[in-house]
Formats: structure tokens, C-alpha cells, sequence
């Protein structure tokens, strides 16, 4: 979701659990500058730690993304996506799918006729995204 925020500045207390934790992480996921304090350092090592894994999962999935064999260019993003556009965007859509990686399909969109919007996940799911590309471009 692109709730138009990216480059702002936030600062969140009670980050380190709950409903603090997630407005960071929901925060960080789109691109938004974040400061986090809580009363309890432990926990809140554990959210900024988090916080700096999407960031940097998302930088490894582009980079890794625009190395692969197919891919035309994958666009920089401040938020939890990548947009990604394919030599051939329905067979990359099906080897993602019969993987069971679910990814949205940006090719209705005007000039988007070869994209797909490919969300971050964990470092696990990301590995499984690009398996499944990897494995598509060496099977072909």
C-alpha cells in the first residue's frame, strides 16, 4: 500500500511491542524516516533490528532481482514493494505463482504492460522469490 508518506519523518514511543512495534514497521515499510524510544531497551533493539532487516531485504531483493536473466529493470522503492519489469511478465507471474509466491500483477496499468509488483518479505520468502525466477531462466 502506498499511503503517499515516503521521505517523511516519525517519531513513535512505545515501539518496542504492540501496536508501537507495528506503526514502526507499518511506518518503515513505506519508506518513512523513523525514530522508535520505549521504556524497555531489550524490546526495542529487537523492533530496530526488525526495522533495519526490511530496509536491507529490500535493497538485496532489488539488487538480486535486477541481476537476473529476464529482468528488464526493477525500480528503486522507499516502500515494502519493488516493481519489477519482465522480458516475458506472465511467464515470470507463473513460475511465481506455481511456487506458491503471490505477487500483483501491474501489466493493466497503463505503461505497465511488462511489470510486477513484488512485495518484501521475510529473508526465507525472498529466497523463494528468487529460486523460482532463477529456476524458470535455467529451465528455459
Amino acid at each position: 500500500m502506498d499511503l503517499g508518506i515516503r521521505g517523511r519523518k516519525a517519531l513513535l514511543s512505545g515501539a518496542s511491542r504492540g501496536l508501537g512495534k507495528g506503526c514502526a514497521l507499518a511506518l518503515a515499510r513505506e519508506g518513512v524516516e523513523i525514530t522508535i524510544v520505549a521504556r524497555k531497551p531489550d524490546a526495542l533493539a529487537r523492533t530496530a533490528e526488525r526495522v533495519a532487516t526490511v530496509i536491507a531485504e529490500r535493497e538485496r531483493l532489488r539488487a538480486a532481482l535486477a541481476g537476473l536473466p529476464g529482468v528488464r529493470r526493477v525500480y528503486r522503492s522507499a516502500g515494502n514493494y519493488l516493481l519489477v519489469r519482465f522480458a516475458d511478465a506472465q511467464a515470470a507471474f507463473d513460475t511465481l505463482l506455481d511456487a506458491g509466491v503471490v505477487v500483483r500483477d501491474q501489466r493493466a496499468a497503463p505503461q505497465l504492460g511488462d511489470a510486477l509488483r513484488i512485495s518484501i518479505g521475510s529473508p526465507e520468502e525472498n529466497d523463494r522469490v528468487l529460486a523460482a525466477l532463477s529456476a524458470r531462466r535455467a529451465a528455459a
